[in-house]
């Protein structure tokens, strides 16, 4: 089964994932950063995402979703050279097998948000956004647990997914 699919490249994630209110002390990051500009390996990956470029990636698919509008397939951080992550995610400690109940008891209008626009064809969303987040999820940076100045477990998945929703809505391609 073939799905159409129409991605777009979001060339700053520092917009999308840097330095968000929820994520980032104000005072420890520099209002000024621009993913992909922290050449040295000692960067602040709190600060300026490793992977910092994103691909947005949404689908059409007839009878997925509203009618009026396309669904989400994910969104991918790309290295600053444009390759992909590796494909079993980034970062190990992070890998959650049960992210639909991890969201719904996180934050049940959100798992009812990707319930909409987050379905899997496969008929499995959960194990769907399981995938997503273990295999892109993991490789933002600035959503690391050890970025955030009051940690809440599992607030990192929460904020991935409620960053991804309203990309899609920003950049709505119906």
């Amino acid at each position: 089964m073939r799905l159409p699919l129409l991605s777009a490249y979001i060339s700053s994630a520092a917009l999308a994932f840097a330095c968000s209110a929820t994520a980032q002390s104000s005072t420890s990051c520099s209002p000024d950063i621009i993913s992909c500009q922290a050449s040295s390996p000692s960067a602040d990956t709190c600060c300026s995402p490793k992977n910092g470029i994103v691909v947005l990636v949404q689908q059409w698919f007839k009878g997925l979703g509203p009618a009026d509008e396309f669904t989400l397939h994910g969104l991918w951080p790309n290295t600053c050279s444009g390759a992909q992550t590796g494909s079993s995610g980034c970062d190990d400690s992070r890998l959650y097998p049960n992210l639909g109940t991890i969201i719904k008891d996180f934050n049940s209008t959100l798992y009812d948000q990707l319930d909409t626009y987050w379905p899997s064809y496969k008929g499995d969303n959960p194990a769907f956004w399981s995938h997503e987040w273990n295999k892109h999820g993991t490789c933002v940076t600035t959503l690391d647990p050890s970025c955030y100045t009051d940690y809440k477990k599992y607030q990192d998945v929460n904020d991935y997914f409620t960053k991804v929703l309203s990309l899609r809505s920003k950049y709505d391609y119906y």
